[in-house]
């Protein structure tokens, strides 16, 4: 009995159909006719989503040569979480604390994720408390439920504030530079410093 599986490939707006063997003529006319092509190297049969092709699996499901359809979504699916082997999860937080004579802050936040990088951009949070500035210095805590955060405009370390910059998370910190390694944040009290 011949079978058959139907990927939807959301991220290509595309659909996907595996033979458990090759179709007889009349379904690969059929799937020709509406714009199905052949991928040597997935071994499936692809075209773009349209009423077209949505009718052609509707009438391969209906048809009477005892079809088995498996339209469940798959784990590498686009829209399936991806994770990080390093638990770092998109919209964390990770702030730097650098400086020579004065303590600089500064913050990035996880856009994109892959097994062990991280794509970063950027930001500046909002203050959640801070304490009297006294003597050219301050302790502050930023809140950490703001969600997504729009780049800042000015960033010292990011070069791509659009896509972010791919950062490994191997060791627990992400170098920023050689003088400026981010850690997660977790809205404790930060020491910051300046001169007037």
């Amino acid at each position: 009995m011949e079978t058959f599986k139907i990927n939807m490939n959301e991220e290509l707006n595309g659909v996907e159909l595996t033979f458990s063997q090759k179709p007889d003529t009349r379904i690969l006319t059929t799937l020709k006719d509406a714009g199905f092509r052949w991928h040597r190297v997935k071994k499936v049969w692809y075209a773009k989503r349209s009423e077209t092709t949505l009718q052609v699996i509707a009438e391969l499901k209906e048809g009477s040569s005892g079809t088995i359809i498996d339209d469940g979504p798959k784990a590498t699916d686009v829209g399936s979480e991806k994770e990080n082997l390093d638990g770092v999860k998109v919209g964390d937080l990770y702030v730097a604390s650098w400086g020579y004579e004065q303590t600089n802050l500064s913050f990035f936040q996880v856009v994109k994720i892959s097994a062990h990088n991280a794509w970063f951009i950027e930001v500046a949070p909002e203050i959640k408390e801070e304490s009297d500035a006294a003597w050219g210095s301050r302790t502050v805590s930023f809140r950490t439920d703001g969600g997504m955060l729009a780049p800042i405009h000015k960033p010292t370390f990011i070069k791509d504030q659009l896509h972010g910059d791919r950062k490994s998370t191997k060791n627990g910190t992400i170098k920023m530079t050689e003088y400026a390694y981010a850690h997660k944040y977790n809205g404790s009290e930060l020491y910051e410093s300046w001169y007037a």
